[in-house]
């Protein structure tokens, strides 16, 4: 399975929300990363871009203020797109 060649326990809580995300995993070989939380309008409301990244990565993500409903987190790599629904209350 390539996602698990590239990540590891990938953690997303609490899930719903009512306004605060924690996101945490690893990667295992050197990538570039491209993190996402979209709206249900496909804005970007919160981006994080690292180079060259290898690692344990954590990141809150404070959706206040934002509308109630779901968003998605889309993680993006040199090789792979993962995608979690994220449920703000």
């Amino acid at each position: 399975n390539i996602v698990d060649n590239i990540f590891s326990d990938i953690q997303v809580y609490p899930n719903p929300s009512k306004n605060m995300f924690n996101i945490k995993f690893n990667i295992l070989d050197h990538q570039d990363i491209q993190l996402r939380v979209i709206n249900s309008l496909g804005n970007i409301v919160f981006a994080d871009d690292i180079d060259n990244y290898v690692g344990r990565y954590s990141q809150q993500v404070a959706l206040n203020g934002y509308s109630k409903g779901i968003y998605l987190l889309q993680i993006r790599t040199d090789r792979l797109i993962v995608n979690k629904k994220l449920i703000l209350q």
